[in-house]
C-alpha cells in the first residue's frame, strides 16, 4: 500500500468535509424546525435572522397580519406556522 495521496483522494476528502458541514447545518435546521413557529423569536431562528429583521419584514409587508400572524389579547404576535413555511418555500423564487 502506498503512502502517497492522490489528487482524487484529496478531492474526495474535500467532498466529504463539505458533506459533513452540510449535514451539521441540516441537523441544526431540524432541531429548529421541530419547534412550533409561533413566536417572533422562533421565526427569526428558523430564518437565521434577528427579531429586528422579522419586524422589518412585517413593516415591508413580507409578513401580513391575518395571513402570516395574528395578535393575541395582549397584542403579542402569534405566527401561523403553515403561512411562515409557505413564505420560506416561495421567498427565493
Amino acid at each position: 500500500m502506498s503512502d502517497i495521496i492522490s489528487i482524487d483522494d484529496l478531492k474526495s476528502i474535500g467532498s466529504l468535509i463539505q458533506t459533513v458541514e452540510l449535514l451539521k447545518k441540516e441537523v441544526e435546521l431540524l432541531k429548529i424546525k421541530s419547534l412550533p413557529l409561533d413566536t417572533k423569536n422562533r421565526v427569526a431562528l428558523f430564518f437565521d435572522k434577528s427579531t429586528r429583521t422579522i419586524n422589518r419584514w412585517i413593516d415591508d409587508g413580507k409578513f401580513i397580519e391575518g395571513v402570516h400572524f395574528n395578535r393575541n389579547d395582549d397584542n403579542i404576535l402569534v405566527f401561523i406556522e403553515d403561512a411562515v413555511l409557505e413564505y420560506a418555500l416561495t421567498r427565493n423564487r
